[in-house]
């Protein structure tokens, strides 16, 4: 079971350098529920500057009864032991505590109990991880008498000792101790504390009070927009994480760090043709030194232009070869973006046979599907979570051992990642088979695009092992783009990659251009080595293909917070569209804004107008349930919202964007913006009347003047 925790209070000092509560919990309940003896982990609340992720191996109790908890392997948290088992555990109830409750393991081998992981802090930096712990057995039940207990624990453990670590100080039973495991932060910026069950028998159910993980972090920021953005468009700056900081952003063009915001979210608008940095500086809400996130690097390119004003791009064709459902820690349940429709891609979740791993149809160079295990020569598979000999916690992961290498690095990746940087995400593996210089690795058509219109190309590749038994060959990809409407006008890219021990270990990015004389494209990814030993290991991600397009507009709740997602019962709220400086100029500087609604944003005859086209960039519902948009509404229920930008011709041309005009925010030949839908959820819980009740007082009832019973 894996569940991600927010921090909800923490307290620090920070002299500079020096290590701060990063994240944990003592377990207390998020809402304590006096019907309820136990609770889960997601019910927990939980500590520090930032937000950690907990999985935890026992499942939880499904009741308290003795027989049923003590049966391996269960967990429970709970502010008295007692409430599990009455004739075993110790009672707390004069002094209650909340702590984790696991029962005996499985015979056998060790067994985890939980990983406690954390991001975003300094790499290769100290970390310290303190753990409260008890016997919950009583001292003085039957046949645990002189009996004792331990486990073992540690931080980022290497792949051959998951199930191992450093022993805790052994206690009797009902005694309570305390330990500090200290440790190394990964190159990446993880901590992974690890706790394993060692002990078999009845008397060796252990409670954890709290785990704290003190260390140094490096905020992590993002844009939504990527690294690459045309002049002219906004990009929204994000920390990955949610701090329990004051934020500040920051730009550097050239002259130095300029603010720009304090917002969690900052939008930013790049309104010259360079590169842009940006960073975030946090300072922890008890005070301290403000902390620095690494900078961030977006570039900002020309783009399009039409009718001599600069536009933007979209995207008409993506292959990210998918993503695992880390809901299902199977690995059995994935998802995959279809584009064989560019006015109607489609996410589709799908189901494989072999965990976190699955087939592409045809087989790229004819190669064969590898179900598990490293890749041969002439195998292939698209793999997520990408693991190498061991799990990752709850999940197994690909386990693809030596071929886990991605980007080739010189130390070895517990887990490696695809390209989006993500556990979930995934990529095409491919050991070249022999005999396949010159052929295509990858092909596709793609129809019903736009005549004149310009396109971008980009794909990454890197490859998956970081040695060889005799000299080591890299990988050498071109792509290839024909025009559908002439066969002659045709584009050819090329890139390598290698690994790190020969200057390389990094993705590679193949990107070019391409001008439309007809409504197609057919592009072809080609293997440029006859080389199957000792190389030539590919791996293949994000291929993405951007059409020249009208400038992006965003839609947000609120502009100061950037909310995308808000709840309401009968309050007033507002949508605020935030255009940029060239999306007014692409519309002759009169752009029009049409608000819409729907309950099923993903069917573009769903949206519903909520008003006519305004020039004002804001909409206020000041009596939400008045409107029909809130008709028959349940609590609980959502609505979606968006924003179309455009001319007054545009908009009179679709008829206000009615049926059977429909917007469509794929079309690749539209000539207005559409926003993303942002999501508003409808809580209004019924109120029910109370039944009668009658108040008994052997001395009266008193009230006050103006009082009243009813």
């Amino acid at each position: 079971m894996k569940y991600i925790v927010f921090f909800i209070c923490f307290t620090v000092s920070n002299p500079l350098f020096s290590q701060i509560l990063v994240a944990g919990t003592e377990f207390k309940p998020q809402n304590v529920d006096a019907t309820k003896t136990y609770y889960g982990v997601n019910d927990i609340l939980h500590i520090g500057l930032q937000g950690g992720s907990l999985s935890v191996t026992p499942t939880l109790t499904p009741n308290t009864n003795a027989g049923t908890f003590n049966a391996p392997y269960h967990y429970a948290i709970t502010d008295n032991p007692y409430n599990l088992d009455e004739a075993r555990y110790v009672n707390n109830s004069a002094n209650p505590e909340y702590m984790l409750v696991y029962s005996p393991k499985p015979s056998g081998g060790n067994a985890n109990i939980l990983q406690y992981k954390v991001v975003g802090m300094v790499p290769n930096s100290a970390v310290t991880v303190k753990v409260k712990y008890c016997s919950v057995v009583n001292s003085a039940y039957t046949g645990c008498t002189g009996q004792r207990n331990e486990f073992k624990a540690g931080i980022n453990l290497d792949q051959y000792n998951q199930m191992n670590g450093t022993d805790a100080s052994q206690i009797g039973m009902g005694q309570c101790a305390e330990k500090s495991y200290t440790g190394t932060v990964d190159a990446s910026g993880e901590m992974v504390f690890r706790m394993n069950h060692t002990q078999n028998g009845d008397c060796k159910a252990m409670g954890i009070r709290s785990i704290e993980v003190m260390g140094q972090i490096k905020p992590l920021i993002r844009s939504a927009q990527g690294s690459e953005v045309c002049a002219g468009e906004q990009i929204t700056l994000q920390s990955v994480l949610d701090y329990n900081a004051t934020y500040q952003w920051q730009v550097n063009t050239g002259s130095g760090w300029t603010n720009i915001g304090t917002n969690k979210s900052q939008l930013y608008e790049t309104s010259q043709v360079k590169n842009y940095q940006f960073r975030l500086a946090i300072t922890p809400l008890g005070g301290g030194t403000a902390i620095n996130s690494d900078p961030i690097t977006v570039k900002a390119i020309t783009c399009c232009e039409v009718n001599g004003v600069a536009a933007s791009r979209q995207t008409v064709y993506f292959e990210d070869f998918g993503r695992v459902d880390l809901n299902d820690v199977t690995g059995r349940t994935y998802y995959v973006w279809d584009y064989s429709d560019v006015l109607n891609p489609v996410e589709v979740k799908k189901t494989t046979t072999t965990p976190f791993r699955w087939q592409l149809s045809p087989a790229p160079l004819g190669a064969i599907f590898r179900p598990s295990g490293p890749l041969g020569d002439g195998d292939y598979c698209v793999a997520a979570y990408l693991t190498g000999y061991n799990a990752d916690g709850a999940y197994a992961g690909a386990k693809l051992e030596w071929a886990n290498r991605v980007t080739g690095p010189t130390n070895e990746p517990q887990v490696a990642l695809d390209h989006s940087g993500k556990k979930d995400g995934a990529a095409l593996f491919l050991n070249c088979p022999p005999g396949t210089l010159g052929k295509a690795i990858y092909e596709r058509n793609i129809t019903n695009l736009c005549f004149g219109k310009q396109l971008f190309f980009e794909c990454w590749i890197a490859v998956f092992t970081n040695s060889a038994n005799g000299p080591y060959h890299g990988v050498d990809v071109s792509v290839v783009l024909t025009d559908g409407g002439n066969a002659a006008n045709k584009v050819t890219l090329n890139g390598t990659a290698t690994r790190q021990a020969d200057g390389g270990g990094v993705w590679v990015r193949i990107a070019g251009e391409i001008t439309l004389e007809g409504t197609s494209v057919n592009m072809k990814v080609i293997n440029n080595l006859d080389v199957s030993e000792n190389g030539n290991d590919l791996v293949l991600d994000d291929i993405k293909i951007m059409a020249c397009a009208p400038p992006a507009i965003d839609l947000f709740f609120d502009e100061t917070t950037l909310s995308k997602e808000e709840e309401v019962c009968d309050e007033q709220f507002n949508l605020v569209s935030v255009a940029s400086t060239m999306l007014v100029k692409y519309y002759a500087n009169s752009p029009l804004y049409l608000y819409q609604w729907t309950k099923t944003p993903n069917d573009n005859t769903s949206w519903k107008n909520v008003g006519n086209p305004q020039t004002l960039a804001t909409f206020n519902f000041t009596n939400p349930t008045a409107h029909a948009a809130f008709s028959g509404l349940n609590s609980g229920d959502k609505l979606y919202f968006r924003v179309i930008a455009g001319t007054s011709s545009v908009f009179t041309s679709f008829n206000n964007f009615t049926a059977p005009h429909y917007a469509n925010s794929n079309d690749p030949c539209k000539n207005y913006s559409i926003s993303d839908p942002i999501q508003l959820t409808y809580n209004c819980p019924t109120c029910k009347k109370p039944d009668s009740f009658t108040i008994n007082s052997s001395n009266g009832l008193g009230l006050c003047p103006g009082e009243s019973t009813v």
